[in-house]
């Protein structure tokens, strides 16, 4: 199943990657998603790409989730590229259960939308092998989707605004 998204972010094209990256916006999100933890495994950046992955691992699970996942968390790794000069991105999830049951990737790309602010579009491809109930999970993460990228991308201008303009100025 295909999600298919276009934010609007109020933050400077050239400030985005390196705002969205870095270690100090990995723990600024773990906090405001509630996650037990959120890191880099590694970022390898050159003039053209940049390569990273990143684990996330949430709070303890509610009752249902952990009997159908049977275990307390989740751990998602989170792998993307980048390439610099055409601002596109593709990514992956990588969950720590039913890793061949579900598979989450991704694409897109920035572009400014004025000196203030950019356009990311893009598009996830979300697919759940369960026989009879592949379709409705998939369904229930894309519900999901809009009101968990709504809380990323304010994190994200909140971090820009708070944290990241006051350091680099």
């Amino acid at each position: 199943m295909i999600y298919r998204a276009t934010h609007t972010l109020k933050i400077k094209e050239e400030d985005y990657f390196r705002a969205m990256f870095s270690d100090e916006f990995d723990n600024y999100l773990s906090e405001k998603l509630n996650l037990a933890s959120r890191k880099t495994l590694y970022n390898n950046e050159t003039d053209e790409r940049i390569e990273r992955k990143v684990r996330s691992t949430s709070k303890e699970l509610s009752e249902r989730a952990q009997s159908i996942l049977r275990q307390k968390t989740l751990t998602v790794d989170e792998e993307i590229t980048v390439n610099k000069t055409t601002k596109e991105f593709s990514w992956q999830f990588v969950p720590d259960v039913f890793t061949k049951m579900v598979t989450i990737k991704g694409k897109g790309r920035i572009y400014k939308k004025d000196e203030e602010s950019i356009n990311r579009e893009m598009e996830l491809d979300i697919k759940v092998h369960v026989p009879l109930f592949g379709k409705k999970i998939e369904e229930f993460i894309i519900s999901r989707l809009d009101a968990w990228y709504e809380k990323v991308n304010l994190s994200l201008e909140e971090f820009y605004q708070k944290v990241y303009l006051k350091k680099v100025n």
